[in-house]
């Protein structure tokens, strides 16, 4: 199984690796293919995450505040995980009411567990963490607190989301027999307990199948950041106006592949709208 500082030693080797692919990528012709500079990935800057080591898996997640403003009453998007009838204290759809909002679409998705969950799992309490590294890369300055956990990935998963991935939806969780390096990704959604005992919002949270050497040897760390780079432009260019949107990804390569080319589509449609605009601008200049 691989070491805390084995994670530690690949993570930074792979956020180097990344950066490096990425300035490649923005650079202008004829020294790169001049790719728009956006933030495509919390790896680019000053970030901190925490680091779950479980017997057969992985998981990153990035430590960053939560939006400002109330995301688990009105607006998430996030998952609220629920009982029948409903945990919602009676003060939230008081609040929803005086705002119109009441019967609406509003960003939270309910979802309803049909056998009671286990209390400390409905908290979002993290059990069986047995030993902790911290690290910072002065060079990139990502900071990794990193622990080593003795549950299993999907028993960590669900804890983290309060139940809703894996005994409330099952999100097919990567394996072992997973290709290396492909990931769940969940990036700008939150999930709670309809109580509102607790909440986390992810804003990069990264779910692998492998905890075995192979999967995390820094040799391989060049290959998965070109990998990721190429993932993530892909996702931030087919749909740039998403701001405030939130992604599951669940562990597809080539989900990308399908929202990009539905975008070109889009362009496809925009410039024979276009055309016909330049036409009949054209044909009344003239007929003047």
């Amino acid at each position: 199984m691989v070491t805390l500082n084995d994670i530690v030693g690949f993570i930074f080797r792979y956020v180097a690796e990344y950066r490096a692919g990425y300035e490649k990528a923005v650079a202008p012709p004829p020294k790169g293919p001049g790719y728009p500079e956006a933030p495509i990935s919390p790896f680019l800057e000053e970030s901190r995450f925490t680091v779950y080591v479980t017997d057969r898996g992985v998981v990153i997640n990035e430590e960053r505040p939560e939006p400002s403003h109330k995301w688990y009453v009105a607006g998430g998007p996030a998952l609220k995980v629920d009982y029948e009838p409903t945990k919602t204290p009676q003060a939230v759809f008081e609040v929803l009411e005086q705002h119109g909002l009441k019967g609406k679409n509003i960003g939270i998705y309910r979802i309803v567990s049909e056998t009671p969950l286990d209390e400390d799992m409905w908290r979002g309490k993290i059990k069986g963490i047995t030993k902790t590294i911290s690290a910072k890369d002065e060079q990139t300055g990502i900071q990794l607190t990193v622990h080593r956990v003795t549950s299993g990935l999907d028993d960590l998963i669900s804890s983290l989301t309060f139940g809703a991935f894996g005994k409330v939806l099952d999100i097919h969780l990567p394996t072992e027999i997973s290709p290396i390096g492909m990931s769940h990704v969940v990036k700008y959604f939150g999930v709670f307990p309809a109580d509102l005992n607790n909440r986390r919002y992810f804003s990069h949270l990264e779910i692998y199948g492998q905890s075995d050497r192979c999967a995390w040897d820094s040799r391989i760390a060049t290959v998965r950041a070109q990998q990721d780079l190429r993932r993530d432009f892909a996702q931030t260019l087919s749909s740039p106006s998403e701001e405030g949107g939130g992604s599951i990804t669940f562990g597809n390569p080539d989900a990308w592949v399908g929202t990009y080319t539905d975008r070109i589509e889009s362009l496809k449609t925009a410039l024979a709208e276009l055309s016909v605009l330049v036409k009949h601008f054209h044909k009344k200049n003239t007929d003047t």
